[in-house]
């Protein structure tokens, strides 16, 4: 039995003059039973009419099948979030706020009001504005709609800071019901205050007392890096030293999330670690009690963390021994050793054991491997050598320098600015290092230099080079002389 509601294809197009001649079958199994076979011939020109009224009247049941509203449906977008005024304070007044919402959809808004939600930061407080819409009369399939209402804010709320939100606005569904929700909706930013950007401000007496985690940290209570720090320093901070004699800067634990305020610590144990307010000192061994905070200003409260010597409890102990590292000398090289190696003695780390190899300051004139100093130029080399912080000692740095070849300069008295064609000029000059110097003339059709005299030719600027070529320990040098032959 032939599948239902199947076309099959044409047995055959035998192509004539008056038209085309179609062989079809078209089958419509059970329960209509019908089966049709059969060949009829159409002109081109009736061919071409049936083929354009068939899809002329396709394309118009289609259009009118189509509600006059069915577009795609898509969730209400903002397009506007204001207030006024964006602070008020309690003392002074007025405590009204105006709120002004516009959104859009394309099949229109289906909701005749809006609410705000007013929330404290610390959730106990929950206010509520009505928003109505301001087209009349409304027309739900308006695109653009704008809502407004306003909110008298009671005298009794704390002061801080009333984050607003808008939820359950529904653009307009098929047959006037609801479509899709809004994404929660927020003010636009309208100030610089951490924490509150796009909130409304409640002051008391301009005071906002707004609860606010100012800071983050401290990094020793945050080994796998969850907390959002900012500053990179902060991926690679050390743990600090409970120890006598160290000092605690919260600034290189802890990371202030708003400008211009300061990090604080105080102590309640002054004997075991004292502060001068910004940074702490362990004086002695023992239980070291302390709190790093930022202070109350007229816009936040005072937040702190509070503290035992470390998370972990351990009292401060014993100071740490003072270690230096014992850097060697390296005397200056010849300009002959560029291409070659130096080996510099081995310098050991705290233990007596472990060596530690030194880094290149100057890598352009040396670069070591090892003990070994490769010498890539003349110059000055600089080698670093650093231990770093231990359980019993801290940490130091040394500085190694050595010249490769000396540098030296070329001298020259006093020389005439100019002379005549017929007046030798007598040159002197030295150099720094004491070995001898020598002339010549680069300008040898307007003067010459024998040995130490300038002997005019003819008019013109005489140039005279005094050179000193270098030996085993110094640089070559070069100094030039102009005097005018007139």
């Amino acid at each position: 039995m032939p599948k239902s509601g199947r076309l099959i294809p044409p047995l055959k197009y035998p192509a004539s003059e008056e038209g085309l001649v179609f062989n079809c079958i078209y089958v419509i199994e059970p329960p209509f039973s019908l089966y049709v076979r059969g060949s009829f011939l159409l002109s081109t020109r009736l061919f071409t009419s049936v083929i354009s009224t068939a899809l002329s009247a396709a394309l118009l049941l289609f259009t009118l099948s189509i509600p006059a509203h069915a577009v795609p449906l898509e969730k209400p977008q903002l397009v506007s979030f204001t207030f006024t005024p964006n602070e008020i304070d309690q003392k002074s007044g007025p405590n009204q706020v105006d709120f002004t919402l516009t959104v859009s959809s394309p099949t229109g808004i289906y909701n005749q009001s809006a609410t705000i939600n007013l929330v404290n930061s610390l959730g106990n407080i929950n206010l509520i504005a009505t928003l109505k819409r301001t087209d009349s009369p409304i027309v739900p399939s308006q695109t653009l709609v704008t809502f407004k209402g306003s909110l008298s804010i009671a005298t009794n709320i704390p002061a801080g800071p009333l984050f607003m939100s808008v939820d359950n606005l529904y653009s307009l569904g098929l047959n006037g019901n609801k479509g899709y929700p809004n994404n929660t909706f927020y003010p636009s930013k309208v100030r610089e205050l951490v924490g509150a950007t796009t909130a409304l401000l409640v002051r008391n007496n301009g005071i906002l007392s707004y609860s606010y985690p100012t800071f983050i940290g401290p990094t020793y209570n945050d080994p796998n890096y969850l907390l959002p720090w900012v500053d990179p320093k902060f991926a690679l901070a050390s743990y600090p030293y409970w120890n006598v004699g160290e000092i605690f800067n919260p600034s290189d634990y802890f990371e202030v999330g708003v400008p211009n305020m300061p990090l604080l610590v105080r102590t309640t144990t002054p004997r075991v670690c004292s502060t001068d307010g910004k940074t702490m000192k362990f004086i002695a061994m023992g239980i070291c009690d302390f709190t790093v905070y930022t202070a109350k200003t007229n816009d936040y409260l005072e937040y702190d963390f509070y503290s035992t010597a470390d998370e972990y409890n351990n009292p401060i102990m014993f100071a740490r021994s003072t270690f230096k590292l014992r850097a060697p000398s390296v005397p200056a090289q010849l300009t002959t050793s560029v291409g070659t190696r130096v080996t510099v003695a081995s310098v050991y780390d705290y233990d007596g054991a472990t060596i530690i190899y030194p880094q290149t300051l100057t890598p352009s004139v040396c670069h070591p491997t090892g003990v070994n100093v490769n010498i890539a130029s003349v110059g000055t080399c600089k080698l670093q050598y650093v231990t770093l912080d231990g359980t019993f000692h801290g940490a130091d740095t040394a500085t190694v320098t050595f010249d490769i070849g000396t540098p030296q300069t070329i001298n020259v008295s006093t020389v005439k600015k100019q002379t005549s064609i017929n007046t030798p000029v007598k040159l002197e000059a030295s150099a720094s290092s004491g070995l001898p110097v020598t002339y010549s003339s680069q300008t040898p059709k307007v003067c010459d230099a024998t040995l130490n005299t300038l002997v005019p030719i003819k008019k013109g600027i005489c140039i005279v080079t005094v050179s000193q070529t270098g030996s085993s320990t110094y640089d070559p040098a070069t100094q030039s002389v102009f005097v005018k032959i007139k």
